[in-house]
């Protein structure tokens, strides 16, 4: 099955980010919490890790891409205890 890593919420007040570094490759093998992806902002830097194992089949972003679009955060699910549960 494919599974997108999607963008966690960047934390109140950060606006937006910039990606700094893309520590994958396509092909490459990935584990659970490993970091694919280093967001810069204002603030802070952030490691991004992959919520699953797997191989990378494609990477849709590049250093240097700002503001990443909705579409590549994820859902506000609440409690993300109690929706992993359901």
């Amino acid at each position: 099955m494919i599974e997108k890593i999607l963008l966690p919420d960047l934390g109140e007040g950060i606006e937006g980010a910039e990606v700094s570094e893309v520590s994958v490759s396509v092909g490459s093998k990935v584990h659970k919490d490993e970091t694919v992806l280093v967001l810069e902002s204002d603030k802070a830097s952030m490691e991004i890790p992959s919520e699953v194992s797997g191989v990378i089949l494609e990477i849709l972003v590049t250093p240097g891409d700002g503001n990443p679009p909705d579409r590549w955060k994820r859902p506000d699910r609440g409690n993300d205890r109690d929706a992993r549960a359901r």
